[in-house]
């Protein structure tokens, strides 16, 4: 169990906000959290407590207080604790604070409650996501794995530019839900020997956007959702969709953008062969401050050369 807390006004007291402690230890608490009704008792009454207890549930100040459990059906969650610092005879526990109590408990039990199949919905959302994701790998024969590869050495370069604990998150669910969108894209197209006209490569594109709509109703997508969306700029703005140019590219969009160049280079496509590491290599370098940020380039062909990523 975990404790918050909130004084109506200031105390001299240490709250121990967020302390843990185990509920085997607390048995008053235990069986007041486990039952269905508020508890009104007096700290004078409860005189078999252990000292852990009562320091969890008094703070060597309350004198009266009103313990009521949070529960959302079958389920206890927690308890609320109002305590009165003054004695009963002074500031009884009035049947007002007990509504008042019972009342704050189950507003926090439906909050819970809300939160709760708001979370079952959004992680059933990126199952569902995730799935359309293996989907495309089984109708783009190519992509078998590729995408787990191009999420591992896209992180691996996030971790060499200090990229924070979001934006990792970001780059790590983006790179490997980038091609997503493809599960909205013909397979005549998809799988087409030879090169797209330019209906089918204005058809080809819409991929990114696709895939952004699939994403965003996912809270924790959203920046995925960016990246996916923004992969294809060009770093000197001739990409797509929106024709963003230099630093107003995300970062993790610039990342992937490096590392998905290279692994389109070296993978065999139904209208290519596959090229050497060193071919692909080179490319970059072409590449650096037209298509591709010159500075993840370096970083990329640093990485490799060390053997630190192993792209191929």
């Amino acid at each position: 169990m975990e404790r918050a807390a909130h004084p109506v006004r200031v105390l001299d007291h240490e709250l121990h906000v967020g302390l843990c402690f185990m509920r085997d230890l607390c048995p008053f608490l235990t069986r007041a959290i486990e039952g269905s009704e508020p508890v009104v008792a007096r700290s004078c009454e409860l005189t078999d407590l252990s000292s852990q207890e009562r320091d969890i549930l008094l703070l060597d100040l309350v004198q009266t207080f009103c313990l009521v459990p949070i529960r959302t059906g079958d389920d206890s969650l927690g308890a609320i604790l109002l305590g009165e610092a003054r004695g009963e005879a002074r500031e009884p526990f009035s049947p007002e604070k007990l509504r008042l109590c019972v009342s704050i408990a189950d507003q926090t039990a439906s909050a819970i409650e809300r939160a709760r199949l708001f979370a079952n919905l959004e992680e059933s959302y990126l199952q569902t996501v995730l799935s359309l994701a293996n989907a495309v790998e089984a109708k783009d024969t190519y992509t078998k794995n590729h995408a787990e590869q191009v999420s591992n050495t896209a992180v691996r370069i996030g971790q060499e530019l200090g990229l924070g604990f979001e934006e990792m998150e970001d780059l790590r669910y983006g790179s490997i839900l980038h091609d997503v969108g493809k599960i909205g894209i013909p397979d005549a197209i998809l799988q087409k020997h030879g090169r797209l006209n330019e209906e089918e490569w204005q058809k080809m594109r819409t991929h990114v956007t696709i895939g952004e709509d699939i994403l965003k109703p996912v809270p924790r997508l959203a920046g995925a959702a960016k990246l996916v969306r923004h992969n294809h700029e060009h770093y000197d703005g001739t990409g797509y969709p929106d024709g963003l140019a230099g630093e107003d590219i995300p970062l993790a969009a610039r990342i992937l953008t490096v590392v998905d160049t290279y692994s389109a280079i070296v993978d065999r496509r139904p209208y290519k062969d596959a090229r050497t590491r060193e071919e692909a290599l080179q490319e970059l370098k072409r590449s650096a401050g037209t298509q591709l940020d010159p500075r993840i380039v370096d970083i990329f062909i640093d990485l490799s050369e060390k053997g630190v990523i192993n792209p191929a």
